[in-house]
């Protein structure tokens, strides 16, 4: 299993790509700041990366590190009062892992 994308955040994701100067072959990419945050960078494509696609393009890459990190999580978009936000919902409980 891997991070879930959303169609929304999709489309939100190659909006934000196709609005920022980047070199040809440069991609989103998802990554943890130092403070322990997710942010987005722009960077390249490397072999064992996740890769998010919008129809034929290519969005985002996540390392191995990062999408095993958020394994079962969603990432979504939603308006705030600040515009456009991304979201990282949990992992759901399974049947029967929950504590009573």
């Amino acid at each position: 299993m891997a991070l879930t994308v959303t169609d929304d955040a999709t489309a939100a994701l190659k909006q934000v790509l196709d609005n920022v100067d980047h070199e040809a072959g440069q991609v989103l990419r998802l990554v943890f700041d130092n403070e322990g945050d997710l942010n987005l960078a722009l960077d390249n494509k490397n072999e064992d990366d996740q890769v998010i696609m919008q129809e034929e393009d290519l969005i985002m890459v996540i390392e191995p590190a990062v999408s095993e990190r958020l394994d079962g999580a969603v990432l979504d978009v939603k308006d705030s009062e600040e515009g456009m936000a991304f979201t990282v919902r949990p992992p759901e409980s399974e049947e029967g892992d929950e504590e009573e």
